[in-house]
């Protein structure tokens, strides 16, 4: 089914474009041949070349002109569906402590409109949320503590405030991933 809707949106392409180009060519190879026939002519007398004329359409009804349409359509969303809905169907969020350090690896729960889902922010702090359908972000995490965000007050980033553990555990590896002299 896939396969026959590539081969008619293909046809079609084909269809239009055959139309433009024998709306240009036809008469430029005409001319040439009216140019080929004059000097031929000056040498064998009463010698004549065809022309070429452009193919006429039959006038289809609209319905036809439309079912012709719906496949171009079907794939055209298609394309869309797959190359801009990744990109606008989700927001990326950072989440950042007050001292502008990002998070890495933050338990976060995400609210949205069916399920909630529990997911981690990478190693830079971020995390990927569904743009339309999130009710709330939480962060679930014993190193953070607990705040919880609406839809309306989820911004690009989210400032989170450390816990005592938190704190200890982030100035532990800031001094055990100090760059080596």
């Amino acid at each position: 089914m896939i396969l026959d809707t590539i081969i008619v949106f293909l046809i079609s392409i084909f269809s239009a474009t055959a139309s433009a180009v024998s709306l240009i060519c036809v008469p430029i190879v005409n001319l040439l041949l009216a140019g080929i026939e004059m000097l031929v002519s000056l040498f064998i007398s009463g010698f004549k070349l065809g022309r070429l004329s452009r193919r006429k359409r039959e006038r289809r009804p609209a319905i036809q002109q439309i079912m012709g349409l719906v496949p171009v359509i079907a794939v055209l969303g298609a394309i869309a569906w797959l190359v801009i809905w990744p990109q606008v169907g989700s927001r990326r969020i950072t989440l950042l402590a007050p001292d502008g350090h990002t998070l890495p690896l933050t338990g976060v729960v995400v609210e949205t409109d069916s399920s909630d889902q529990h997911i981690r922010s990478d190693n830079s702090g971020g995390i990927s949320i569904p743009r339309f359908s999130t009710r709330a972000v939480e962060i679930n995490d014993p190193r953070y503590v607990s705040k919880r965000w609406e839809s309306e007050d989820i911004g690009p980033e989210l400032i989170v405030e450390r816990t005592l553990l938190g704190s200890g555990l982030d100035r532990f590896a800031g001094e055990l991933l100090k760059p080596a002299e």
